[in-house]
């Protein structure tokens, strides 16, 4: 999905033989839109809202667009002794698929998907380039030598599998040779026992994506993905898994597009090679659970700027990580009914008692010092406790600013901390919730230690 598209056709409801000449393009950053000459004819046609439609390209291209959303109507511009124009209709579409028509949503399931991640080769580190052939002393010769690695297979749950495939793109042959050259291609794939909506087998893309993220400490996202279905193209056709390509918007105006080495991505591939199987069957075991605060975390991975709301996000992330991994009362609940009952049995005054009891109703869950305190005591590593220094002045920071922040107070205005103090302190509360996600999923903790420090602290800002 990096490269842009324009496709000229006409295009059509699923229930109308009406067809209307126009342009579908898709840009990066931009998205998908589909400029038409005239109006769609048929069921849903007046609706701002169109789950489905049809088109084929002026190179025979079988389009389905799905979900897709009228931006501006055009109406008939009458001019005096001038011909009546063909009013011009633009829709905003959220997903193209090529190669197929799919006549009603509940026709769009899907058997297996491959994807392409941005920076998910170096990732995974595996080549098939013998590059110790390139190193020759000899700068007369060039000796290319390139064998295809292993699919590196893997099983997600039973009914889901995945696996790392490896593709080259041989080069051209000319009958004069001026240059020559052999691209290796890494795709992600899943492959479901059970047909998959498009919504569910690109969410289950998107867990991965979540991973990957974490792992490089750097954002990514998909650059290609392949979608299988065993739907008939035609009616002679025999049932296969038919190929379809998905062309999908994501923004890109804050991604980082410098490539990231082995060396400074928090964890790679091969740190968990052989641990790997079963890191990514815990990882979707978990994430369900443990999803709002992964994506609070993930989030900030995708900002370009710091504000206020990153430090908010990644305090609520650690509260919430907490409270569904932890959870407990500060006091035996027996004990805290007892303490209750005898404090309520002194005061008589109704108005206070009334008090009590709503101060009672939440009295005994815990507070972001108490959660923090835990997940410091679990999860930090030899360099975050470095870098943090004193961990209880370190939650008392956090607790701090959070509160201030959540709830304004001029007079505790003085002890906020500067943006750039801020900053600090959210890359610190960052690097804990990403080794708590890292170390729940069973990536050991000395792995986990050594690879920070190899990394170094430039690259996490604390």
């Amino acid at each position: 999905m990096n490269q842009n598209l324009k496709y000229s056709g006409q295009w059509f409801l699923p229930n109308s033989n009406e067809r209307v000449f126009g342009t579908l393009t898709f840009e990066n950053n931009i998205g998908c839109r589909l400029e038409l000459m005239g109006e769609l004819n048929g069921e849903n046609a007046n609706f701002t809202d169109i789950p489905i439609i049809l088109g084929v390209t002026s190179d025979s291209k079988q389009i389905t667009l799905v979900d897709n959303f009228l931006l501006s109507r055009g109406g008939s511009t009458l001019r005096q002794y001038h011909e009546i124009g063909t009013p011009l209709n633009i829709y905003a579409i959220n997903n193209i698929l090529e190669g197929a028509h799919f006549f009603s949503v509940d026709e769009l399931m899907f058997n297996s998907l491959n994807a392409e991640l941005y920076n998910l080769d170096e990732w995974l580190g595996i080549s098939g380039f013998d590059t110790k052939k390139l190193d020759s002393d000899d700068l007369s010769k060039v000796n290319i030598n390139y064998n295809l690695p292993d699919n590196i297979n893997f099983i997600i749950n039973p009914k889901l599998k995945g696996s790392f495939t490896f593709h080259i793109k041989h080069p051209t042959i000319y009958a004069y040779q001026k240059d020559i050259s052999v691209k290796q291609s890494i795709r992600f794939v899943l492959q479901n026992e059970e047909k998959q909506t498009l919504a569910d087998i690109l969410y289950q893309l998107f867990i991965f994506q979540q991973l990957l993220v974490i792992s490089l400490y750097k954002e990514t996202y998909p650059i290609a993905i392949e979608l299988f279905t065993d739907k008939k193209m035609t009616e002679s056709e025999s049932s296969k898994h038919s190929k379809i390509i998905l062309y999908k918007s994501y923004s890109k105006k804050n991604i980082d597009f410098r490539i990231k080495n082995s060396w400074n991505m928090l964890i790679n591939y091969q740190d968990i090679k052989d641990t790997f199987p079963k890191i990514i069957e815990t990882w979707y075991e978990k994430y369900e659970n443990v999803k709002p605060a992964i994506q609070l975390v993930v989030q900030q991975f995708f900002n370009s700027t710091f504000n206020e709301n990153t430090f908010l996000n990644l305090a609520q992330a650690a509260e919430t990580f907490h409270s569904r991994f932890y959870d407990h009362e500060r006091i035996p609940k027996k004990d805290y009914n007892k303490m209750k009952e005898d404090i309520l049995d002194v005061v008589k005054e109704p108005s206070y008692v009334f008090w009590l009891k709503n101060q009672f109703q939440f009295g005994n869950n815990l507070t972001l010092n108490d959660r923090l305190t835990e997940l410091l005591v679990k999860y930090s590593t030899e360099f975050l406790d470095k870098a943090i220094g004193d961990k209880a002045n370190f939650v008392q920071i956090v607790k701090e600013n959070r509160n201030y922040l959540t709830h304004y107070n001029k007079n505790k205005e003085s002890k906020a901390l500067k943006v750039f103090d801020l900053h600090k302190l959210s890359e610190q509360l960052k690097l804990l919730l990403v080794s708590a996600f890292f170390i729940e999923i069973g990536i050991e903790k000395s792995i986990l230690e050594k690879k920070i420090l190899e990394t170094g602290y430039l690259n996490f800002r604390v």
